[in-house]
């Protein structure tokens, strides 16, 4: 019943937006004000469940966001904008209200697998990946569909350069990954970046852990100068560096070292922390104090990387599963008057908001 009901949503929303359209920016082209200079805009999204149970209401919620984005968006440069990792996660409950409803995540996901169960037992039988791969499968149509389209629509509409966070995403049979999409001001897409380095909990959720070999960097020119920009999703931006020999390809899932290569001026990572931002480690370190050990010691130590967008996830998800964390935008400590390396960042750990800045390459 879920897959059948998620199936017809989708189409019916896809007639909708069928309509042709100029791949002209709705807003502005991409200028540039001749200073080398781009705006960078961190989207700090709040997920929940129920903003995927329907395409309609997905594409409410990133047009809702986007309209608190739009008087950030430079006139005169390039933006860039960026969501958090699992901006796309609500769109797997599309379909299936009773799984929406269900506030434990034992039993959505059950309810999930009952409204996709002969799709989830071929799978099964086909990949033997496990259940909850077979799920992820079974769902991965009407979820690519309707994250591509509304993410690359609200990019050509507001002229800007946008990653769309990230959803569990197939390619070729492969997968699902946690899966990121770059789209230009023209709202076709740049590039794609899966997660390389997961999570202990992303394997039991169906994910694949991506390849090294598949990570790229998208460029562009801003001014004079060239912006290399590099994606990584969320753990991949922990990853320790080759130190030694700069010449050396990248270790499998140094994606890091992989950035180096890249020669990335900007990174942005996109993350969704599942824990209390100002709470303890297991180790005793604080969640706020580790997590600098990610971008913002990249930014410093990466010789072409100069800045860094870091947009995070907050809000519950399920039961005992909320994301918190403070977006920010850091830069070499060289470039911020008062050597801390941050440039701009979010005044909220909990809360959605918007986090802006223009950076000089």
């Amino acid at each position: 019943m879920g897959m059948l009901l998620r199936r017809a949503e989708t189409n019916i929303w896809q007639r909708q937006k069928a309509l042709p359209f100029s791949r002209q920016p709705g807003v502005r082209k991409p200028l540039s004000d001749g200073s080398d200079s781009v705006r960078l805009v961190a989207v700090q999204m709040n997920l929940s469940r129920f903003d995927g149970t329907t395409p309609w209401r997905f594409e409410k919620k990133i047009a809702k966001l986007m309209k608190q984005v739009k008087p950030h968006i430079a006139k005169d440069k390039p933006t860039i904008v960026a969501f958090p990792e699992f901006a796309g996660i609500p769109l797997v409950f599309m379909g299936s209200p009773l799984a929406t409803l269900l506030p434990i995540k034992e039993l959505s996901i059950l309810s999930l697998l009952l409204g996709n169960l002969p799709s989830t037992i071929i799978n099964l039988i086909r990949y033997r990946k496990g259940i909850a791969n077979a799920l992820l499968r079974s769902l991965d149509e009407d979820i690519r569909a309707v994250y591509e389209k509304v993410f690359s629509d609200v990019a050509r509409k507001y002229g800007v350069y946008l990653v769309a966070g990230s959803a569990p995403i197939t390619v070729n049979g492969k997968g699902p990954y946690n899966t990121s999409y770059f789209f230009d001001p023209y709202g076709s897409r740049l590039s794609i970046q899966r997660k390389v380095n997961l999570t202990s909990d992303e394997p039991g959720l169906g994910l694949v852990q991506s390849e090294l070999k598949d990570i790229q960097a998208v460029k562009f020119t801003v001014g004079k100068k060239q912006a290399t920009v590099g994606v990584e999703i969320c753990l991949d931006a922990f990853n320790p560096y080759i130190e030694t020999d700069m010449r050396k390809p990248a270790q499998e899932g140094d994606v890091r070292g992989k950035m180096r290569e890249l020669e990335a001026n900007i990174l942005i990572q996109i993350s969704a922390n599942p824990g209390k931002w100002f709470g303890t480690l297991p180790n005793g370190t604080p969640q706020d104090v580790d997590w600098r050990e990610g971008l913002d010691d990249q930014i410093q130590e990466n010789p072409t990387a100069k800045y860094g967008l870091n947009p995070m996830a907050v809000g519950t998800l399920f039961k005992g599963i909320t994301f918190e964390g403070v977006s920010t935008i850091i830069a070499d400590k060289a470039l911020t008057k008062d050597d801390s390396g941050i440039v701009a960042k979010a005044d909220t750990h909990t809360g959605e908001t918007i986090v802006s800045a223009d950076v000089k390459l």
